[in-house]
């Protein structure tokens, strides 16, 4: 008889949101939390046992520095592995929609990562997706010019052939009522969602449209071209061009209004290794991310936090920006607040958050989707900042007091050197690519071991703290109870019985070693 091979089990993480966000929601309801403002109801202290009290993003909403992502969760890849070039969360946030090279549609548990269904949605790549306001419907283009349309349990309800070459990019106007679309044949085209007829097409781009979008509360749309052009469109007018901006010096990727907070920024990558953030009400750059060593394909924008953006750039790293990040003065350059330098082997295409904000999805011409989760407190080689390494003796982790308005303002303590930066970017050091602790010569040798140093000395600290509490309570018990002349256990006659700090005489307890 032969031996049967026994499987070793894998293990599969699980990133499950449902146990802080009910938490957050407790609290809430008891008046506990810093809803929409500064707090110091939550904060993050740079200790790994800080993991367990995590809340959800939605609760620092003054501190988007806690809700980087840089933490690797799961590889997805299908079986028959092409080119992922479109990822999509469902609206509740309980499954990840992918788009690929094969014209598939792949569907991923939100929790698990573990694959669910996998179905032909086109006979040829899949290049563009968007929900609906509504959650009730999806719209997806192919790189034939075809628009489907899909309804929840994806079922296929209506095909048009939008356009003559690939569509790009497709968004909702505000109430569903409409949609646009963006193609490589030089054209945006405003669609009636309920009848799927062309409404009018927007021809003042010079050559492919690579990306539209669609205010959330607005009559305004934003496309960017190959021509290295910028355009807003007025829906409402037959193809008036409200502005044309003329910053970027390559093909324009992807355009992305804000679409928390003031809602009044415009988001732009390109592939001139720039992207560039726009105010809607003066149409000038507010600041220019940079940090990137390649064309930058992908962006979004966090959806608690309006002050963070991310990008995917051609050589597969992700970037974290604070826009809100004080600059010297005269200057606009922003370096990444943090970043995966290999996140991907090849372009990223695509980048969405979970609705929560808690993970990220990315896919990429690697033809896998990564899931990406929050950094962990204490972990050093993530992040400098105060809210992931100890802060110098004597200084008290950063909280949530100082935040104003969703502002990152607070300074943060980069080990090694004791330099400070605003707004908890590590572009300081030597290596712009390189976010772990390092040297002020680069080498990367001693801030780590530094910062486990201070580490160890704040643990030894708040055990201390514990013990000299402990004595005092066990010490006020003695003292409370009936013994002749004043005699308590383990004291001498005449004691002190409060058993403070500065006691040396440690009450003798069965199993408590007061040694180390």
């Amino acid at each position: 008889m032969e031996e049967e091979t026994v499987r070793k089990q894998a293990h599969r993480r699980t990133v499950d949101h449902g146990n802080s966000f009910s938490r957050w929601v407790v609290e809430r309801k008891m008046g506990r939390t810093g809803f929409g403002g500064a707090s110091n109801v939550y904060r993050i202290e740079p200790e790994p046992s800080q993991l367990v009290g995590m809340m959800p993003p939605q609760a620092y909403r003054g501190a988007a520095a806690s809700s980087l992502i840089t933490k690797f969760t799961h590889t997805s890849m299908n079986k028959i592995r092409q080119p992922i070039f479109v990822v999509k969360w469902t609206p509740e946030g309980r499954r990840i929609l992918t788009g690929s090279m094969a014209g598939e549609f792949t569907l991923w548990n939100g929790m698990t990562f573990n694959f669910e269904t996998i179905m032909q949605a086109h006979d040829n790549a899949v290049r563009a997706l968007a929900h609906s306001h509504s959650d009730e419907w999806l719209l997806s283009g192919d790189h034939e010019g075809k628009v489907k349309f899909w309804q929840t349990n994806f079922n296929n309800v209506n095909i048009i052939n939008a356009h003559r070459e690939i569509v790009r990019d497709i968004a909702f106007s505000p109430n569903d009522a409409k949609f646009v679309t963006a193609s490589d044949d030089g054209t945006l085209k405003i669609w009636n969602f309920n009848d799927a007829t062309e409404e009018r097409a927007l021809t003042g781009h010079g050559w492919d449209v690579k990306c539209a979008d669609w205010h959330p509360t607005l009559g305004l749309i934003a496309s960017g071209s190959k021509d290295n052009l910028v355009k807003l469109w007025d829906p409402r007018a037959p193809g008036k061009n409200v502005a044309t901006l003329h910053g970027f010096k390559n093909t324009i990727t992807r355009t992305k209004f804000q679409r928390t907070g003031g809602r009044m920024m415009l988001a732009s990558s390109s592939r001139d290794q720039t992207a560039r953030v726009l105010d809607l009400r003066t149409m000038t750059d507010v600041v220019v991310l940079r940090g990137h060593n390649a064309d930058v394909p992908s962006l979004t924008w966090h959806p608690v936090h309006p002050n963070l953006i991310t990008t995917g750039s051609q050589s597969g790293a992700i970037s974290h920006f604070l826009i809100d990040t004080p600059l010297p003065e005269n200057t606009i350059g922003l370096m990444p607040a943090a970043q995966i330098v290999k996140a991907h082997d090849f372009p990223i295409w695509s980048l969405d958050y979970h609705p929560l904000g808690h993970l990220l999805a990315s896919a990429s011409n690697d033809k896998t989707t990564r899931i990406w989760s929050r950094s962990r407190p204490g972990d050093t080689l993530s992040f400098t900042d105060r809210y992931h390494v100890l802060p110098p003796e004597g200084e008290e982790p950063i909280g949530h007091h100082g935040h104003h308005h969703g502002m990152n303002t607070q300074r943060r303590w980069v080990p090694g050197g004791g330099r400070y930066n605003n707004g908890g970017g590590n572009y300081q050091n030597n290596n712009n690519n390189s976010f772990h602790n390092r040297n002020n010569d680069g080498s990367g040798r001693g801030d780590n071991a530094h910062a486990s140093r201070r580490f160890q000395q704040y643990s030894q600290r708040k055990l201390n703290e514990i013990r000299d509490g402990a004595s005092a309570i066990i010490a006020d018990m003695n003292g409370s109870s009936n013994q002749p002349d004043g005699q308590q256990e383990g004291k001498p006659s005449g004691g002190s019985s409060s058993g403070g700090a500065g006691s040396s005489d440690k009450p003798s307890i069965p199993g408590l070693n007061w040694t180390g």
